[in-house]
């Protein structure tokens, strides 16, 4: 239960959920989740991502996509506060270890290099 990026408070509330293992949102299609299957050691630095873009959830490691998921609906809001590195109402899902940077987006972009 290591959050990287959280808003919920349990599973029945979920917005986002960001873990190294998974990300998860809830849509009004119900709730999705997409299992990260890349180990992630705790001595060396990731960038890891995960992306809705309203037919599919997708996580990345290190810019390459790892796992997906079908996933349809508009993402359902929450009141919560958003939290880094844990939950925002209760400390009990701590990330352990360095978080650099951390963005939200309403827009994901692809750049293909050459």
């Amino acid at each position: 239960n290591l959050n990287i990026l959280s808003k919920h408070t349990d599973p029945g509330n979920v917005n986002y959920l960001f873990r190294p293992i998974q990300f998860s949102v809830t849509t009004t299609a119900g709730f999705f989740m997409v299992l990260n299957p890349v180990p992630i050691p705790q001595s060396i630095p990731y960038h890891v991502a995960g992306t809705y873009n309203g037919t599919e959830l997708k996580y990345y490691v290190n810019g390459c996509l790892v796992a997906d998921t079908p996933c349809t609906g508009t993402m359902v809001l929450n009141d919560l506060n958003t939290a880094i590195g844990n939950q925002s109402s209760n400390h009990t899902e701590p990330f352990t270890g360095y978080i650099d940077e951390v963005r939200i987006w309403n827009r994901c972009t692809v750049q293909m290099l050459r």
